[in-house]
């Protein structure tokens, strides 16, 4: 985290002077943490080629669309893009599976932290459409302020929405509730991390600490072992990553980086192209 935590406030803080969206990843806070980390990674990666150009990069450093877009198009190393957020909307739409379901296909589309679950197939049959209106209080990313979502909206997007979509969904609302909290975000990570390195210190702590589940990142250590087993085994094994779109996405330009189901082996993580996606919402977004 380039600047660290005290960097992340700012990002935060300032764009609210000016009635904007301070947050990590979107709107003017996430791009501030942009321009800060690119040269950064940039470096990072140059390193790579000069000094071990078969190694993998595997990003998980915010905003981590921007950031594969610029290491993807402006280096050559091989890099992939990681985020947390896809595995746990994975994971609550298979809650949505029928027991006894011997096949699933989530459909996932999008950019990094502006991204939707399109279908859920079951042994060949689309699921989630029928759901949509009666089971749409959707999971909640644990460092994004809880808004239900209103269905005549849902119907609109006929899809799963990632939980940072509600910056854009609900802009006003959000813009209000920050203004309103007592501390930003980063200022509530600080005191987490700072309580953290107070416990880690204890020779009798055996297990996780509770205010842990408070920090985010959930799922992260897990998504990163994966995918790397995934490339270092050569497994052909299907995850959601950030790559260039390559035709993946038909109005998406080839070199746009997109956040997208992949097979990933030794060589890589390759786009799976949708079969259809009529969705004229997603794609206006």
């Amino acid at each position: 985290r380039v600047g660290k935590l005290d960097a992340r406030i700012k990002d935060e803080k300032i764009p609210l002077k000016y009635n904007l969206i301070g947050q990590e990843t979107t709107g003017i806070g996430g791009f501030m943490k942009a321009l800060r980390t690119i040269p950064v990674m940039m470096d990072i990666a140059e390193y790579v080629e000069n000094y071990s150009p078969d190694a993998w990069l595997i990003n998980f450093s915010n905003p981590s669309g921007i950031i594969a877009e610029a290491l993807l198009n402006n280096t050559n190393v091989k890099m992939v893009g990681l985020c947390n957020a896809p595995i746990i909307m994975k994971r609550e739409a298979i809650q949505r599976v029928p027991e006894g379901t011997s096949n699933i296909r989530i459909d996932y589309v999008g950019l990094n932290h502006l991204s939707w679950i399109t279908g859920i197939y079951c042994d060949g049959r689309e699921i989630l459409q029928d759901q949509l209106f009666e089971k749409y209080d959707f999971i909640n990313m644990k460092n994004i302020p809880k808004m239900d979502m209103d269905k005549e909206l849902i119907k609109s997007i006929r899809s799963i929405p990632n939980s940072y979509l509600k910056y854009y969904y609900y802009r006003e609302r959000q813009l209000q509730h920050m203004k309103e909290e007592e501390k930003c975000r980063g200022e509530v990570c600080l005191e987490i991390e700072e309580e953290l390195l107070k416990l880690y210190q204890q020779p009798e702590l055996i297990e996780k600490p509770a205010i842990l589940d408070k920090r985010g990142g959930h799922l992260y250590s897990e998504v990163a072992v994966s995918l790397v087993s995934a490339i270092y085994n050569n497994k052909n094994e299907e995850h959601i990553v950030n790559v260039k779109n390559n035709g993946a996405l038909d109005f998406m330009a080839n070199d746009d980086v997109v956040e997208i189901n992949c097979n990933v082996n030794k060589n890589g993580a390759t786009p799976l192209s949708l079969k259809s996606l009529d969705n004229d919402h997603i794609k206006g977004m």
